[in-house]
């Protein structure tokens, strides 16, 4: 299976899965053809089956980046996505993901397949706890989780040397988290508000 088709099933599961937690979530359906999405829209919004340019979708949200037919970015930024389909280890090229403004509250622990992942953004959600496991992601140089409801760091985020940059700012710290501090010892930026 490539890249293409393995975006698509995400996709449909993202969709699957959402609309169940938001009724309002406006895209019914999604696939790609030939670098354009193909979407069915909400009848309110846009009407019908429609073609819409990349750029166009990057305003909803919605917007990819392929090298040598292998998804390499992906963002779904605000649109009030609750859950994260544990498919999303399939999408093993993956290097920048973007989740932020959503409404999610649980990390699956699949996100650690994410072998080649090096900037996760999560900002903007509804995160209580950082998985364990984040600490697998042994190529992640920046990991962004503002703005959640995160009141601890898991213990084995101090090991992650590799990691250059951690916005841990607008969440429910009372101090800086001993685990962020070890960081600061290895040269890791450590963005946040205490």
């Amino acid at each position: 299976m490539n890249d293409k088709d393995i975006l698509i099933d995400f996709l449909t599961d993202v969709n699957k899965m959402n609309l169940d937690a938001d009724p309002d979530l406006h895209y019914t359906m999604l696939w790609l053809q030939d670098d354009k999405y193909l979407i069915e829209k909400d009848m309110e919004l846009r009407g019908g089956n429609a073609d819409w340019r990349k750029d166009e979708l990057y305003n909803y949200g919605l917007n990819y980046k392929f090298e040598n037919d292998k998804l390499v970015e992906l963002y779904l930024s605000a649109m009030k996505l609750a859950v994260i389909p544990d498919t999303i280890k399939n999408l093993k090229n993956l290097k920048k993901l973007n989740l932020s403004n959503n409404q999610i509250s649980h990390i699956p622990d699949e996100i650690t397949m994410l072998e080649e992942i090096e900037d996760i953004n999560l900002s903007k959600n509804l995160l209580k706890r950082i998985p364990d496991n984040i600490s697998d992601l042994n190529k992640l140089k920046r990991l962004v989780i503002s703005n959640n409801n995160l009141s601890e760091l898991p213990v084995s985020i101090k090991s992650m040397y590799h990691l250059k940059e951690l916005d841990i700012s607008e969440n429910k710290f009372e101090d800086i988290p001993e685990e962020a501090k070890e960081l600061l010892k290895n040269g890791t930026e450590l963005i946040s508000d205490n």
